[in-house]
């Protein structure tokens, strides 16, 4: 992957639904936390993890939010404000079933356009805003929002697509990259409860049978 793209792991969510740090919890004996580094180090050359939780350090270097408790729109500007090339990527830790090279396959399509400055999925019709590729264009529109105390990610995001595709005075899908993906193979489960977690365990479980 070229070294114009920086990884980030999005990790600083409460985990109230869970009832503890989700991020350590373990499948096949290595923490979520170690999982999505591993697969942002297999496709960037530089990994981080969005968050300020001592612990996180040992897994990778902290990007600590600008603009705590704003969910996850303080991960994505606190990425961008902190990458150091063109392009971030930001993982989710809770999405441990999500393949390498789904995401190596998804990256190289949005790179391959000169125009492109967002790139993201749409699952089952559902946007996924937290797995997202975004060009540091889009950082001045994450921090106005969060000025603003706007802080629901899709609707900025759609909102920044549009003014960049006015900005380059091309058509909107040339901006954003937005994949659809029908998820058969339960590769964008969530695990934010621990009903959903058993669910992962006993899935990845019956993979290895």
């Amino acid at each position: 992957m070229p070294p114009r793209v920086t990884g980030y792991v999005l990790a600083g969510g409460r985990s109230s639904r869970m009832g503890q740090d989700k991020a350590l919890l373990q499948i096949d004996g290595e923490t979520l936390l170690a999982r999505a580094v591993a697969k942002l180090r297999d496709i960037c050359g530089d990994v981080y993890i969005l968050g300020a939780y001592p612990a996180y350090a040992d897994f990778a270097p902290l990007a600590p939010d600008l603009h705590p408790d704003c969910g996850p729109m303080s991960g994505l500007e606190a990425a961008l404000a902190h990458c150091p090339s063109d392009w971030a990527l930001v993982l989710p830790v809770d999405l441990p079933c999500l393949p390498v090279a789904l995401l190596r396959e998804w990256i190289e399509a949005a790179l391959s356009s000169s125009t492109t400055r967002l790139a993201l999925f749409t699952v089952d019709g559902i946007p996924q805003p937290t797995v997202a590729l975004l060009h540091r264009a889009v950082l001045p529109y994450l921090a106005a929002s969060i000025a603003r105390g706007r802080y629901k990610l899709y609707p900025v995001l759609r909102e920044a697509a549009a003014a960049l595709t006015a900005e380059q005075g091309v058509a909107e899908d040339a901006v954003l990259a937005d994949t659809v993906v029908a998820d058969d193979a339960g590769w964008f489960r969530n695990v934010n409860t621990p009903e959903e977690f058993a669910a992962v365990q006993a899935a990845t479980a019956s993979e290895r049978e």
